[in-house]
């Protein structure tokens, strides 16, 4: 099989995790009262997931992907990193391990790395799946992960095409500035559309759907002026070796 035919699926475990926990009522084993309810859900998504995509985008790979911990190297850099952000729930603790067993069960790699969240790695994991030539689809409904995916999409969308037209241009400016010129057009008309069906949440009178409208639509907004003005900036500060 050629690079360009694989196709890998990677799971925010850690979000799935907690998508599972708060959406079903507590679940105990009757042996020893241990908790089952996230394991339980999180179970069942997988497989849903698994099954789902055996008639439809069927992946050549798949890997689960979880925090490591609550310290990161973040932490390091600065202090105050998360620190209002509370301790899981009780009941949910005990569940981890039985979650990272459940995946092996189903065959599938666990991957997590010390110091480091999940966003990081399924952000470094896509960057290098795609620069290999492959095909890559992240499973996340993390805010962040979300924001990672459309930025990291956006960003490489300009940087393919300023690498096909410095080519044609000795002077960077002229290249960078006809790159912008010729991307802004699609680009925006692709975030608005995702905008508006983004904002159309905020009318949801459901209080969870309304903050997600409002995050999503805002951080549409910080994607496509980081890539449309932060990205050629650092472009023009680099020498035309280093882009090209």
């Amino acid at each position: 099989m050629t690079l360009e035919k694989k196709h890998l699926f990677l799971i925010d475990g850690s979000g799935y995790i907690f998508r599972a926990y708060y959406a079903l009522p507590p679940l105990y084993r009757k042996s020893d009262g241990l908790p089952t309810g996230a394991v339980n859900g999180f179970c069942n998504m997988l497989f849903k997931l698994i099954e789902d995509t055996k008639s439809n985008s069927k992946p050549t790979h798949l890997a689960v992907i979880f925090d490591n911990a609550r310290k990161t190297f973040r932490n390091d850099i600065y202090s105050e990193y998360k620190a209002n952000r509370g301790e899981p729930p009780e009941d949910l603790i005990p569940q981890f391990e039985y979650i990272r067993k459940a995946v092996k069960a189903f065959n599938l790699p666990s991957i997590e790395l010390i110091n480091y969240e999940a966003d990081d790695l399924l952000a470094t994991y896509a960057k290098e799946i795609v620069d290999a030539g492959a095909k890559v689809t992240v499973i996340s409904s993390n805010f962040i992960s979300l924001m990672l995916i459309l930025t990291l999409s956006m960003n490489i969308h300009l940087i393919v095409r300023y690498r096909q037209l410095s080519s044609s241009y000795t002077n960077q400016y002229d290249a960078i500035r006809m790159t912008t010129r010729q991307m802004v057009r699609p680009c925006l008309y692709t975030a608005l559309t995702t905008i508006v069906a983004f904002a159309s949440l905020i009318f949801s009178d459901i209080k969870p759907v309304i903050d997600f409208g409002y995050m999503m639509t805002f951080g549409l907004i910080v994607t496509f002026v980081t890539s449309f003005i932060l990205l050629p900036s650092i472009l023009l500060l680099l020498k035309k070796s280093y882009t090209s």
